[in-house]
């Protein structure tokens, strides 16, 4: 159905049930938009968003990080539902990673992975986070993004690109500083050149 098709873009969908998986999401975002500024990354709650939308950024995306609270030792259902779509969907020449936050065990994270595996996506590590991210944990979750960023480019990092921004699902998610001059880069970009179709 999808064929090999893919974009620059990188989609990020979880769910969370205490915001510290929401937390992960937007700390891994930051560490790829640092890296590659170049990416489009898109993040969603799949608690808040149309499951449709999100599946057509997974289409169009060349690779997807799914992450999830772990709810008695398993993923939560919406998350749970989502990887069934996307496994029936057939994504072919895709990457993926699991991430995700526990109390007592990590099982989340695991399944996610084994699912995603079984999917036909070629799986990165997967990051997991004790309880609430700390300082420390935070780092890690932008390393993290750092070197799924490296990973997973399309293009050499070492050339200046113009750095589209990163689109937070989450509407009460104030937008990072360096967000905002992204965004008014390609607002600059656009107003210059009609024919370009901006997608903030």
């Amino acid at each position: 159905w999808a064929d090999n098709y893919q974009e620059d873009r990188i989609t990020i969908f979880y769910d969370s049930m205490s915001n510290n998986t929401r937390m992960m999401a937007d700390a891994i975002a930051q560490g790829i938009h640092d890296v590659d500024p170049g990416v489009a990354v898109k993040v969603f709650n799949v608690s808040k968003h149309d499951k449709n939308e999100i599946l057509a950024n997974v289409f169009r995306s060349k690779g997807i990080l799914v992450g999830s609270s772990t709810m008695n030792n398993v993923m939560m259902p919406k998350i749970a539902g989502m990887l069934e779509e996307i496994t029936g969907l057939r994504f072919k020449a895709k990457k993926a990673a699991a991430f995700g936050s526990y109390g007592w065990n990590g099982g989340a994270v695991d399944r996610i992975h084994a699912r995603l595996t079984d999917a036909g996506f070629e799986t990165a590590v997967s990051l997991k986070t004790k309880w609430r991210p700390d300082g420390k944990a935070m780092r890690e979750c932008r390393r993290h993004g750092k070197s799924i960023a490296k990973l997973w480019a399309k293009h050499d990092l070492t050339s200046p690109v113009l750095a589209p921004a990163i689109s937070s699902s989450a509407p009460q998610v104030q937008p990072q500083p360096a967000v905002q001059v992204a965004t008014q880069a390609v607002e600059e970009v656009v107003a210059s050149n009609p024919s370009t179709e901006a997608h903030p």
